[in-house]
């Protein structure tokens, strides 16, 4: 994307990196997100609170559905029918792969929801957001509860590696925060020149290998995790 967003939209690589091809011109802002459930069927959050639907690897996109208020972030699919999107106070909730959409209000007026992450299964579920605030559902996002984070501060991702208990958030201001109890308890960490980190994800095939996305082009990776307490 370039300044004058002439190129705003989905691009795709299938050779690691290497070269990128466009394709498709959907308006996106910072805060979109892209998800794919399988090599062919992906969603996009892009501009004016819209969700888009691909089914043949993004060479074309389809407009599924809209929030009624706020923007909307990140996407996740805890299967190839039931997906959630984080948005303004709320969650954007489909049970049939995008076909309809359900808004589940988090109960905490005007605070973004800024990524989504469920662990194993469709049951335990974690959303980050804004001002430190972290949900947390046990029943497949029926119900959400608040964790005490400890920071007051904006939550910009969240990831468990290999199951619900030990997970990590990247948050604004160089920090990491990390549990080892499915959320009851929150350790803090700074980052040495971090300015604030925007995304965090760890490897498919090994979960002790993740990476740091920040902002001012700042990539940081993440190699035997022995616990962030740790230098």
């Amino acid at each position: 994307m370039d300044d004058n967003h002439d190129n705003a939209g989905v691009w795709k690589t299938t050779d690691g990196g290497a070269s990128w091809v466009y394709q498709g011109s959907i308006y996106l802002f910072p805060g979109s997100n892209i998800h794919f459930v399988d090599e062919h069927t992906g969603y996009v959050s892009g501009q004016d609170c819209t969700i888009y639907k691909t089914t043949d690897s993004g060479a074309n996109w389809t407009f599924v559905g809209n929030s009624s208020s706020g923007g909307l972030c990140n996407i996740w699919f805890v299967d190839d029918q039931i997906g959630y999107v984080a948005g303004l106070d709320k969650l954007l909730k489909t049970t049939n792969a995008g076909a309809s959409w359900t808004e589940i209000p988090l109960g905490t007026h005007d605070i973004f929801a800024c990524d989504i992450h469920f662990p194993v299964d469709a049951q335990i579920g974690y959303v980050v957001g804004c001002y430190g605030h972290i949900w947390k559902t046990m029943n497949g996002g029926a119900t959400w509860s608040l964790q005490a984070s400890g920071v007051p501060y904006n939550l910009r991702s969240v990831w468990f590696p290999q199951d619900a208990e030990t997970g990590y958030i990247a948050a604004d201001f160089g920090n990491i925060l990390k549990t080892t109890d499915g959320g009851s308890t929150w350790i803090t960490q700074a980052i040495a020149g971090g300015h604030g980190f925007k995304s965090i994800c760890f490897t498919r095939e090994n979960p002790a290998i993740g990476y740091l996305v920040g902002f001012k082009s700042m990539i940081l990776k993440l190699g035997d995790i022995v616990g962030i307490e740790e230098e």
